[in-house]
This record gives structure tokens, C-alpha cells and sequence, in this order.
């Protein structure tokens, strides 16, 4: 069986996902190429270089070079209770919506997204933009599209027929813009970024929703159906 997620009974661990690993195997990939860079020295060029990796795994062999993790100074964690510091430093993002709700058929139409990103130390400029622009159609879809119906019999709607994904007619203007604020524990002062979209774009759109007809929508997806059923409820108690 299962138990309920509740940090009253299971304190928070930290889950082991893509922006955790950025910061600790990235940083220990980072404290292993400086050993090696140590080992074998400056080099002028390809060549040389080439000759000397040649002539150290010669005779260092298999050329392991090791890095265990070490948790930040100030920062304290117990196996045994799973208490502490779960995470030596977080990413932050601000987000911004534009949309309207046609108010004849009640469906929402977003036209553009403002995400603005503290993600420590900006590495690899095209892949994080790539990494977020995939994140926010994931999270327009969550928000407003995707719904799983499920019963004892397992999932209703397994087909793409009556599973509905964003397609790239449903790509909004996307906006994103950083904050250069390198964390001391992250390779470079890299932090994750991987979770941020789904994280917080998905309130702004429901909060965006609301400042558009008056009624907040408290459940995902925010379809026609739920906005229309909750513009009669407001009637009904204004009535």
C-alpha cells in the first residue's frame, strides 16, 4: 500500500532529480578536472597535450581520478533521521502572463510568457533557454489542456484523441531574462533550473485567469467548463 507524502512523518530529503545533480555531480565533475588538469599540467596545444595523456596512462594505469561529496560548510545533515539541510542553495524565477478568456466559448488563450530566472551562474546560454521554452509548454498544458481520468480500471484517456498536448499553434510569445547570481556550491556557480517552469508558471496562469473573469479556478486544467461553471456559482450567490 501506499502511505501519504507528509513531512511530519518523512522529513524532506530532497528528491534526486536533474537541477540537484547539476549542482553536486556537475561540482565534483568540476573538483575532478581540476585534479586532472593538476596532474597533467598547462599545455600550449592540442599535441602536447595529447602526448601527455598518452604518457600518463602509460604509466598510471586506469587513470582514476576520485571526488566524494562533502556538504557545505554550515550546512548539517543526519542520515539516520533525515534531518537538516536538504539542499545547500535554491533557484528563484519570477513569472508574468498575458491571456485572454473568450468570454463566448470561455477557452484561454495565452499570448505571451515573462519568465525571469535566478539560476546562479549562466553556463550554457542555448541549452538552458531550450531547457525552460520546453518547460513552459509542458506547464501551458498542465495548466489548461492535460487531464488524466482514472479509475479502477486504470487510465480512460490514454490516446492522443482525448488526451489533449500543446502543439506549437499553442506556443505563446515566450520572454526570458536572467539574474547573474552564482552560487557558491554549484560548478561555476551554476544552479538547477530544470523544475522552475512547472513550479510557478502554472499559479501565474490560474492567477491570470482569475484578474481576467472575476472567479478563481482551483483545479487543473482550467477549461472552459470549470470557468463557465464557476461564473454561474458567482451569479448564483450574488442572486
Amino acid at each position: 500500500f501506499f502511505t501519504e507524502v507528509n513531512t511530519l512523518l518523512v522529513p524532506n530529503s530532497g528528491p534526486t532529480v536533474a537541477s540537484r545533480t547539476t549542482m553536486i555531480v556537475g561540482e565534483l565533475l568540476r573538483r575532478a578536472a581540476e585534479q586532472v588538469k593538476q596532474v597533467l599540467g598547462k599545455y600550449n596545444n592540442g599535441d602536447e597535450f595529447k602526448l601527455k595523456v598518452q604518457n600518463y596512462f602509460r604509466t598510471n594505469q586506469p587513470g582514476v581520478f576520485y571526488q566524494q561529496y562533502q556538504s557545505p560548510s554550515g550546512h548539517r545533515w543526519d542520515d539516520a533521521s533525515y534531518q537538516g539541510n536538504a539542499y545547500s542553495d535554491y533557484s528563484w524565477a519570477g513569472y508574468l502572463v498575458w491571456l485572454t478568456v473568450d468570454l463566448i466559448c470561455y477557452a484561454v488563450h495565452i499570448e505571451k510568457v515573462l519568465m525571469i530566472c535566478d539560476i546562479g551562474k549562466l553556463i550554457n546560454k542555448p541549452l538552458v533557454e531550450g531547457q525552460l521554452i520546453g518547460g513552459i509548454v509542458q506547464a501551458i498544458g498542465f495548466s489548461l489542456m492535460e487531464n488524466s481520468v482514472m479509475n479502477f480500471q486504470g487510465i480512460q484517456n490514454n490516446s492522443f484523441s482525448d488526451y489533449l498536448l500543446p502543439t506549437i499553434k499553442d506556443l505563446p510569445e515566450i520572454e526570458l531574462d536572467f539574474v547573474d547570481n552564482p552560487s557558491p556550491y554549484g560548478p561555476f556557480g551554476a544552479k538547477g533550473v530544470g523544475e522552475l517552469p512547472l513550479d510557478g508558471l502554472p499559479p501565474a496562469i490560474a492567477n491570470a485567469v482569475t484578474d481576467a473573469v472575476g472567479v478563481r479556478i482551483k483545479s487543473l486544467p482550467i477549461t472552459p467548463e470549470k470557468i463557465l461553471s464557476g461564473l454561474e456559482s458567482e451569479n448564483k450567490n450574488k442572486a
